[in-house]
């Protein structure tokens, strides 16, 4: 997309333009004095028609409708019962067809090149700047609808609302884009240059952009919302019904959709968020470079608060993966339950392929995983501390638990099995064999039980090391 600016400030219509629209009406007023005296001599630059009368020259209308067009080339047409057509610029082009047994349709261009159109009842068209497009009740050859608003202010920009009843489609800058189509009572709203939104294909869905070169669609269903605040994003919430999609920063892409009630929130810049093949699935970031996924299921959440962490959670259901902080990785997958949290930097969590497994990391450089094989369960993995490991997996019921620095703690290739650390430098393995137990408290030490079923260690102590058998 090209570079571009809203044209249009806190106060309404740019300066130049609201002083434009007072020459208009001047001259508007002026040329209906000039045309009731002699309108052979203004009949190509302006007309007015009214009721059917004073039709020609480029103005057209029928009995109880009104026709005005100011300026070379323009036209305007109102045809049907208590319509307006007004059409102000070189070119500009302004129509009103209401048809048998429609009425109250209006349509106003103003700029040159400009084109506004309606087509059914109680439709209305602005189109307000340069080569700008409006166009309320019909797509064309397609259903007719009722009750539209199509609004574009700014240069090249296209409002289109119809297909439906009650739709409302606002641009408001260059070059940018808004439909609301192919349903009822949707809502598609710019504010910003190079941006498009889209909300129809259902009814009561809503698209609105407030930035440059932003992409926000909302449709496929009903009830969905897709929002975006910056610039350079897109936002999809849809094909399903009750999604929601967010987005505040830069350069991200938020999808929400691919079934029912889905959330999908990004706050930062360079994001990426994911939440649905499936409903009530939640997905959210807030920070930079961040990757969220909840999806493949259904009541998945994956949360992230800081920079550069991807989680996951999903192909299952009511799987949780929460980040908070830098340069993580977390996943819980392939199962349903299953839960993984860091809360610290350059950490990993993994839980998953099976059910009811959790990874706990808190601290820096930290892994934690129950996901190995696939179809394990109830094992857990819990880090505390710097630079340490803990494995519960490839077996059911298994525990590991580490807290403290450069320590690793093993438990699993079996069931029922524990392994604990609480010290630096230290190793605790429980393996090879079920109801196995290994604790360590102390720096420098180790403890192992396995193989072998119901061994049972404890190495209290530094420097220490005790094995079973």
């Amino acid at each position: 997309m090209g570079q571009g600016q809203a044209v249009v400030g806190t106060g309404g219509l740019p300066l130049n333009m609201r002083r434009a629209g007072v020459l208009v009406l001047g001259a508007a007023s002026g040329a209906f004095a000039v045309a009731a005296l002699s309108p052979v001599a203004v009949a190509s630059a302006t007309c007015m028609s009214a009721f059917g009368v004073g039709n020609g020259g480029g103005c057209t209308s029928t009995f109880g409708t009104v026709a005005v067009a100011i300026g070379s080339g323009a036209t305007a047409s109102a045809t049907g019962l208590f319509g307006m057509a007004f059409a102000v610029g070189t070119n500009a082009s302004a129509t009103v067809d209401i048809g048998a047994k429609g009425v109250f349709g209006n349509a106003v261009a103003v700029g040159n090149s400009s084109t506004a159109v309606t087509k059914g009842t109680g439709n209305t068209a602005l189109a307000l700047g340069n080569q700008s497009s409006a166009t309320a009740g019909s797509l064309g050859s397609g259903s007719i609808g009722d009750f539209n608003i199509a609004t574009a202010v700014g240069n090249k920009s296209t409002a289109i609302a119809g297909a439906g009843n009650y739709n409302i489609a606002m641009v408001l800058g260059n070059s940018s884009m808004g439909s609301a189509v192919a349903g009822h009572n949707n809502v598609s709203l710019v504010t910003g240059s190079n941006s498009t939104t889209y909300a129809g294909v259902g009814n009561f869905n809503i698209a609105s952009i407030l930035g440059n070169h932003n992409a926000a669609t909302a449709n496929g269903g009903n009830n969905n919302i897709a929002t975006i605040t910056g610039a350079n994003n897109q936002t999809y919430a849809g094909t399903g019904n009750g999604n929601f999609a967010t987005t505040t920063g830069s350069g991200n892409t938020t999808y929400a959709g691919s079934g029912n009630n889905n959330v999908a929130m990004t706050t930062g810049n360079s994001g990426n968020t994911f939440a649905g093949i499936g409903d009530h699935n939640i997905a959210g970031v807030l920070g930079d470079g961040n990757s969220a996924s909840a999806n493949a299921g259904n009541g998945n959440t994956a949360l992230i608060a800081g920079k550069n962490g991807s989680a996951y959670a999903g192909t299952g259901n009511h799987n949780t993966s929460i980040i908070a902080g830098n340069d993580n990785n977390v996943g819980s997958t392939t199962g349903n339950s299953n839960t993984a949290v860091v809360v610290g930097n350059s950490s990993e969590a993994s839980s998953g392929t099976g059910n009811n497994n959790t990874d706990i990391v808190i601290g820096n450089k930290n892994i934690a995983e129950s996901d190995y094989p696939a179809g394990q369960n109830n094992n857990k993995a819990i880090v505390a501390g710097y630079n340490s490991v803990a494995r519960a997996n490839n077996g059911n019921n298994n525990v590991a638990k580490v807290f403290g620095i450069n320590s690793t703690a093993y438990a699993g290739d079996s069931d029922n099995d524990k392994a604990t650390v609480v010290g630096n430098n230290s190793k605790a393995s429980a393996t090879y064999g079920d109801n196995n137990t290994a604790s360590v408290f102390g720096n420098k030490s180790t403890a192992t039980a396995g193989p072998g079923a119901n061994y049972h260690v404890k190495t209290v102590g530094n420097g220490k090391n005790n094995q079973k058998p």
